[in-house]
């Protein structure tokens, strides 16, 4: 009798929040879950969950998490990109800044936005590209936001074609069309928008 094998996953931005439900989602659903973010040893995760920790701001910290995936010869099913820190120091100096006008945004908030998502989704991709394509299979999800598709908010949250998790969405599209894939092909990358987070 020949068993199945496990599909393995990849969650990224897996500590909290979207990640940590796609995460946990997918051991549900039979995965093993490899799962990245930069407090994941101390996310509520259960405990099939193998936890990476990794700050993908720093390109080397995302290349040991692919060598630990790739180390493990089953190589790698669906990279789901879900980090983003769009969302954090959202005070400055006690102020709430994020309705500001984008000449008093701080810039952090650019690399949280950009950086730490769209640039993080492109090189993960890139390195799940790596693994996938020689096998022919795989799925590439760039987990996005309803946002991206209208303005809100401040001009570093609301341009639907460059910034935040619409980014992604470009992303994912440029892949598939460099790949050449279509549905029925094996190694397809998808952007997926969510409504409410």
């Amino acid at each position: 009798m020949n068993a199945r094998r496990q599909p393995i996953s990849l969650v990224t931005g897996a500590s909290r929040g979207v990640g940590r439900g796609v995460a946990i989602s997918l051991v549900k659903a039979g995965f093993c879950v490899y799962a990245t973010g930069r407090s994941i040893a101390a996310a509520d995760l259960p405990d099939e969950v193998r936890r990476l920790p990794c700050d993908h701001l720093r390109d080397e910290e995302t290349d040991k998490v692919f060598q630990a995936i790739e180390a493990n010869g089953a190589g790698l099913d669906l990279l789901a990109n879900c980090a983003w820190g769009g969302y954090e120091r959202m005070l400055e100096s006690g102020v709430f800044t994020w309705p500001a006008p984008f000449w008093e945004q701080p810039m952090h908030r650019w690399t949280s936005m950009m950086d730490a998502g769209v640039r993080a989704a492109f090189v993960c991709s890139a390195r799940a590209a790596r693994l996938m394509v020689p096998r022919c299979r795989g799925l590439i999800v760039n987990v996005s936001f309803w946002a991206a598709q209208k303005r809100i908010g401040n001009a570093l949250y609301a341009d639907p074609g460059l910034m935040k998790r619409s980014g992604k969405a470009q992303v994912a599209a440029s892949i598939a069309a460099e790949l050449g894939v279509t549905d029925i092909d094996g190694c397809t990358p998808r952007a997926l928008t969510i409504a409410e987070v």
